[in-house]
């Protein structure tokens, strides 16, 4: 198995002996064997687990297992704490989505500073057809049904990390197989055969039910995916030969004329993908697609750009320069309550600095842009509210808002806008011991 593998990763150009690897690791039998059989092939591996809160002491116990498996390997263990539920909430996510942003913007953060740096999970054959299908329900183009490729490139982490699926190459059932004759240790989570998730409703009951109609149906599956695979590529080969003809550079940003994008059919599909690498969403199509036949002046914001109809020009422009879009610097100083109020009588009030109370922090801390559906609590009010409702009770303009620095923490909780206002759940009271103060540099 483990020659396969290796034929595998040289096969795809996953990754060489070279690179460094964060191995995603849950404890469970899938991360379990790749972990094995990654360090037993000579490669360098470091470990990453996600304590997402969600199943009491056995996410305690799972983030424990995790740490004794890359103690037992001499391996180094990056680990993060999320309060899942709450981010999920707050920005209006499922469980399932919310984990999965959380956990891979924490993967992004732990290779940041590597040269030549893959993230590695455990994904395997199985996995590839249920996404499939999960996908399907969703509603997804071609892109979304050839399931899991064995590398990719995730976007909305920062910075985008390349993602490595080593285990493609093998189905569950060998997996199982692998851990029984190597004796791996490795924990069983009882929320996979739980039907809650999405999921696991189509590893327990469409898939055995798609197996007993046609016994062949994994076969045929796979074989599905991979001719779609070649017809997305046919299909992006297409995108990109318009997409020489139409766009061309302006300025910065880019151009395109109405008149060559109105003799496109179906239009709405060719702009989506004509204005996918500048971040438009496609709930916004509709409306870009009625300005085409309206006056000049409309305008439409990605998180990276904005789009302005200019008489028979479309015309995209970055919101920031690449200089205005570096980070501010910040520090963190923390104080007993006492001695915070010895060195500065008060609590000061400051656009450049923020308290907090330090004992209700979730670190690490970060700084980023906006997105769609920010929110926050603002300190002095009750309950929270969209950033973006802030933002015009602050007159704002669209340029500003894009610029503006917002300080989260380890679960993307907005703290401060920076500058501006801080969340009032975090605010220094009569009960905190320690203060946290939070100075942009």
């Amino acid at each position: 198995m483990q020659q396969r593998l290796i034929g595998f990763i040289k096969d795809h150009g996953l990754f060489d002996a070279s690179t460094r690897l964060l191995l995603a690791v849950s404890g469970g039998i899938d991360s379990v064997v790749l972990c094995h059989l990654l360090v037993s092939a000579g490669y360098r591996v470091e470990t990453a687990h996600c304590n997402f809160r969600l199943r009491g002491a056995d996410s305690d116990r799972d983030e424990a297992f995790v740490r004794r498996l890359a103690d037992s390997y001499d391996l180094p263990c990056h680990v993060a704490c999320f309060d899942t539920r709450a981010y999920a909430s707050g920005h209006h996510l499922s469980v399932e989505d919310a984990a999965r942003q959380l956990r891979y913007r924490f993967f992004a953060s732990c290779v940041a500073d590597w040269r030549d740096a893959r993230v590695v999970t455990a994904h395997h054959r199985d996995d590839a057809a249920e996404t499939f299908f999960i996908n399907l329900l969703r509603g997804t183009g071609i892109a979304g049904l050839v399931g899991i490729r064995p590398l990719s490139r995730l976007d909305f982490t920062m910075p985008p990390v390349i993602v490595a699926h080593p285990l493609l190459a093998f189905s569950r059932e060998e997996i199982v197989q692998y851990a029984a004759d190597h004796a791996l240790e490795h924990i069983e989570d009882a929320t996979n055969s739980s039907l809650e998730y999405r999921r696991n409703r189509v590893r327990h009951e469409v898939l055995p039910l798609l197996r007993r109609i046609a016994p062949s149906a994994d076969m045929s599956l796979q074989r599905t995916m991979a001719h779609l695979v070649d017809a997305e590529k046919i299909y992006r080969d297409a995108v990109e030969d318009v997409r020489q003809r139409i766009v061309r550079p302006s300025g910065e940003g880019a151009a395109m004329a109405v008149s060559d994008l109105n003799r496109l059919r179906p239009l709405r599909t060719w702009l989506f993908e004509l204005l996918r690498p500048y971040g438009f969403r496609e709930s916004q199509l509709d409306d870009i697609v009625a300005a085409l036949d309206r006056p000049s002046g409309r305008h439409f914001y990605s998180p990276s750009h904005c789009l302005v109809r200019e008489r028979d020009i479309l015309d995209i422009r970055p919101l920031q320069s690449e200089d205005e879009d570096l980070p501010p610097g910040y520090t963190v100083q923390c104080f007993a309550r006492e001695a915070y109020l010895r060195i500065h009588g008060t609590f000061r009030v400051d656009s450049r600095q923020a308290l907090f109370d330090a004992d209700r922090l979730r670190y690490p801390l970060r700084l980023r842009h906006p997105c769609r559906g920010d929110r926050f609590q603002p300190y002095g009010m009750n309950g929270t509210r969209l950033l973006s409702d802030f933002f015009s009770d602050s007159k704002l303009s669209a340029a500003d808002r894009q610029r503006q620095w917002l300080l989260c923490d380890a679960d993307d909780t907005i703290l401060w806008v920076a500058g501006r206002r801080a969340d009032g759940r975090y605010a220094v009271t009569s009960a905190t011991r320690r203060i946290a103060c939070v100075s942009l540099t």
